[in-house]
């Protein structure tokens, strides 16, 4: 089993900033959006990330 902590997180987080990793975005949704984007993901057919945007 798997068990990351804060400085795992962190150096993903740096990583990430850097350009070293990126992250490939299906689709955006905002928050009022959640059960658009959850009937979207069981669907199964969604390759990369969908993301539900906070603001």
């Amino acid at each position: 089993m798997v068990q990351s902590d804060g400085t795992d997180m962190t150096s993903i987080a740096d990583l990430s900033d850097s350009g070293h990793i990126r992250s490939h975005i299906a689709l955006e949704f905002r928050f009022d959006e959640m059960a658009k984007a959850h009937e979207l993901v069981e669907t199964g057919r969604v390759r990369r990330k969908v993301t539900v945007l906070l603001d």
